[in-house]
Protein backbone atom coordinates (compact mmCIF):
# COMPACT_ATOMS: atom_id res chain seq x y z
CA UNK A 1 0.00 0.00 0.00
CA UNK A 2 1.04 3.79 -0.68
CA UNK A 3 0.82 6.63 0.91
CA UNK A 4 0.30 9.88 -1.12
CA UNK A 5 2.33 12.66 -0.15
CA UNK A 6 2.71 16.11 -1.08
CA UNK A 7 5.54 18.55 -0.32
CA UNK A 8 4.49 21.99 1.56
CA UNK A 9 6.56 24.10 -1.15
CA UNK A 10 4.35 22.27 -3.68
CA UNK A 11 1.18 23.79 -2.10
CA UNK A 12 2.60 27.06 -2.05
CA UNK A 13 3.30 26.95 -5.24
CA UNK A 14 -0.16 25.88 -6.74
CA UNK A 15 -1.71 28.50 -4.07
CA UNK A 16 0.04 31.38 -6.18
CA UNK A 17 -0.99 29.83 -9.43
CA UNK A 18 -2.62 32.80 -11.74
CA UNK A 19 -5.79 31.09 -12.42
CA UNK A 20 -8.15 30.61 -9.14
CA UNK A 21 -9.92 27.48 -10.96
CA UNK A 22 -6.26 25.39 -11.15
CA UNK A 23 -5.94 26.43 -7.95
CA UNK A 24 -9.50 24.91 -6.69
CA UNK A 25 -9.48 22.13 -8.89
CA UNK A 26 -5.79 21.11 -7.45
CA UNK A 27 -6.81 21.82 -4.12
CA UNK A 28 -9.39 19.17 -4.48
CA UNK A 29 -7.25 16.83 -5.79
CA UNK A 30 -4.59 17.19 -3.13
CA UNK A 31 -7.12 17.24 -0.49
CA UNK A 32 -6.67 12.89 -0.63
CA UNK A 33 -2.80 13.34 0.09
CA UNK A 34 -0.55 13.44 3.13
CA UNK A 35 1.25 16.64 3.23
CA UNK A 36 4.70 16.52 4.71
CA UNK A 37 4.42 18.18 8.02
CA UNK A 38 8.17 18.71 7.85
CA UNK A 39 10.94 19.03 5.07
CA UNK A 40 14.20 16.91 5.54
CA UNK A 41 17.41 19.38 5.88
CA UNK A 42 19.15 19.68 2.11
CA UNK A 43 22.85 17.90 2.84
CA UNK A 44 25.73 18.64 0.75
CA UNK A 45 25.05 16.68 -2.07
CA UNK A 46 21.72 18.20 -3.50
CA UNK A 47 23.15 21.92 -2.67
CA UNK A 48 25.34 20.98 -4.98
CA UNK A 49 23.04 19.28 -7.32
CA UNK A 50 20.36 22.78 -6.91
CA UNK A 51 23.54 24.91 -7.65
CA UNK A 52 24.37 22.90 -10.80
CA UNK A 53 20.60 22.28 -12.44
CA UNK A 54 18.24 25.02 -10.56
CA UNK A 55 17.91 27.82 -12.67
CA UNK A 56 14.34 29.30 -11.71
CA UNK A 57 12.34 29.21 -8.68
CA UNK A 58 10.09 26.25 -9.76
CA UNK A 59 13.58 23.97 -10.06
CA UNK A 60 14.42 24.86 -6.53
CA UNK A 61 10.60 23.39 -5.29
CA UNK A 62 11.66 20.20 -7.68
CA UNK A 63 14.80 20.17 -5.64
CA UNK A 64 12.92 20.18 -2.47
CA UNK A 65 10.48 17.81 -3.59
CA UNK A 66 13.78 15.29 -5.10
CA UNK A 67 15.73 15.88 -1.35
CA UNK A 68 12.46 13.96 0.52
CA UNK A 69 12.89 11.07 -1.53
CA UNK A 70 17.17 11.59 -1.32
CA UNK A 71 16.86 11.29 2.27
CA UNK A 72 15.01 8.88 2.79
CA UNK A 73 11.98 10.45 4.12
CA UNK A 74 9.71 9.43 1.37
CA UNK A 75 10.15 6.14 -0.64
CA UNK A 76 9.75 7.01 -3.84
CA UNK A 77 8.65 9.99 -6.62
CA UNK A 78 6.76 9.36 -9.46
CA UNK A 79 7.00 12.35 -12.22
CA UNK A 80 7.18 13.42 -15.55
CA UNK A 81 9.60 16.02 -15.17
CA UNK A 82 12.99 15.54 -17.18
CA UNK A 83 14.84 17.56 -14.81
CA UNK A 84 13.67 15.85 -11.51
CA UNK A 85 14.99 12.35 -13.43
CA UNK A 86 18.27 14.35 -14.53
CA UNK A 87 18.99 15.51 -10.42
CA UNK A 88 18.13 11.96 -9.67
CA UNK A 89 20.85 10.36 -12.18
CA UNK A 90 22.78 13.16 -10.95
CA UNK A 91 22.55 12.09 -7.13
CA UNK A 92 22.17 8.39 -7.88
CA UNK A 93 18.78 7.49 -6.29
CA UNK A 94 17.12 6.76 -10.02
CA UNK A 95 15.55 3.49 -8.46
CA UNK A 96 13.65 5.71 -6.77
CA UNK A 97 12.25 8.19 -8.90
CA UNK A 98 9.59 6.60 -11.84
CA UNK A 99 7.71 7.96 -14.86
CA UNK A 100 3.74 7.02 -14.39
CA UNK A 101 5.06 4.15 -16.78
CA UNK A 102 7.62 2.54 -15.07
CA UNK A 103 5.94 2.96 -11.53
CA UNK A 104 2.95 1.15 -13.37
CA UNK A 105 5.17 -1.45 -15.34
CA UNK A 106 7.59 -2.37 -11.96
CA UNK A 107 4.47 -2.58 -9.90
CA UNK A 108 3.21 -5.04 -12.33
CA UNK A 109 6.10 -7.00 -12.85
CA UNK A 110 6.21 -7.62 -8.65
CA UNK A 111 2.53 -8.57 -8.89
CA UNK A 112 3.78 -11.36 -11.58
CA UNK A 113 6.52 -12.64 -9.23
CA UNK A 114 4.11 -12.85 -6.55
CA UNK A 115 1.42 -14.35 -8.48
CA UNK A 116 3.76 -17.00 -9.82
CA UNK A 117 5.41 -17.75 -6.52
CA UNK A 118 2.54 -18.29 -4.70
CA UNK A 119 1.63 -20.73 -7.57
CA UNK A 120 4.48 -22.81 -7.22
Amino acid sequence: KYTKCVHPATLDEIKRHKDPQVVKTMAVKLSSYHILKTVAPMGQEVQAVSAKYDKTPNDTIDTAILNEVFSGRVDLLITEDKNIHKKAKALGCTDKVFTITQFLETKYCRLRRNISATLM
